[in-house]
């Protein structure tokens, strides 16, 4: 549930944000980074990050940064 082929669609949670209406839909990958899309709002963004980056034993908390971005960039549209 929630799947498409290559896009997970939003759903309470995800790692779009919050604040993406219910026809959003987004990819990520491992090093953390990821593509959404919310066509309803109109917006569509990427991060680019570099998670594993000196080492992959660090755990930086990826999916609150892919939130708060998504939210951060959707607070501003009407």
């Amino acid at each position: 549930p929630g799947r498409t082929l290559a896009f997970v669609a939003a759903q309470p949670g995800w790692s779009g944000g919050s604040l993406c209406s219910p026809h959003a839909f987004g990819h990520t990958g491992f090093t953390g980074t990821g593509l959404w899309v919310d066509p309803a709002r109109g917006r569509a963004w990427v991060l680019l990050t570099h998670r594993v980056h000196p080492s992959r034993h660090a755990a930086p908390d990826i999916q609150t940064l892919r939130r708060a971005v998504g939210n951060t960039l959707l607070a501003g549209k009407e």
